[in-house]
């Protein structure tokens, strides 16, 4: 089975579900259920099962996609902090030093913080999937066993197919709101190409779990 080839496709396996999905991904607060309808393609996913879900069970999804936001959010903190405080030193040092003809700074804080940031998106899935599969909130923030699980040649493997499918999709769907100046068509844009990505995304993570 050419996994990669069923995560493109699936979004597009039920117009009907996905156009839900898309309206849903476009209105703020509300995309929440979109996002928790997008981890149960992950469940399904991770049986074999290919086909959209139905859409049910609405107060789950909206929940599910609180928390998912939630673990997304406390796993950036340290990449948020060490990035303010990059910042906070790069300003002072500009103006503590403005009266040199050049200031010279140090890459080595800016390549730490970006080593960071592709330590957090790898690890984030991770924790996300733990909470989905073992429906706890908890789960997402064992670091010891969240480190067993993402390093470790398969997680790395499927991590890199699904990261490439994501942005491609992303690219290729997102690209006329990225040239729109007009905000309605940028807003639409990025929940086509946001919903149709997180599902290809998850579903390949989900299928190897």
């Amino acid at each position: 089975m050419n996994i990669i080839g069923e995560a493109i496709k699936r979004p597009f396996t039920d117009f009907k579900k996905l156009v839900i999905g898309i309206i849903l991904s476009i209105i703020p607060i509300i995309n929440l259920f979109s996002l928790g309808y997008v981890m149960e393609c992950a469940k399904s996913a991770n049986k074999k099962d290919f086909e959209l879900p139905k859409w049910k069970n609405f107060g789950d999804l909206f929940v599910n996609g609180f928390f998912v936001t939630l673990i997304c959010a406390i796993y950036a903190i340290p990449l948020i902090l060490y990035g303010i405080w990059i910042f906070g030193m790069t300003i002072l040092k500009v103006i503590f030093t403005s009266t040199l003809p050049q200031v010279t700074l140090s890459p080595i804080p800016f390549i730490a913080w970006l080593f960071l940031l592709i330590i957090t998106i790898y690890v984030t899935p991770a924790a996300i999937l733990s909470f989905v599969f073992n429906k706890n909130l908890r789960s997402a923030f064992k670091i010891r066993k969240i480190f067993d699980k993402t390093f470790t040649k398969k997680y790395f493997k499927t991590w890199i197919k699904a990261t490439i499918v994501f942005f491609a999709i992303i690219i290729i769907l997102g690209g006329i709101g990225y040239l729109s100046q007009n905000k309605l068509t940028s807003r639409i844009s990025e929940g086509i190409s946001g919903f149709v990505a997180g599902i290809s995304f998850i579903t390949i993570m989900g299928k190897e779990w």
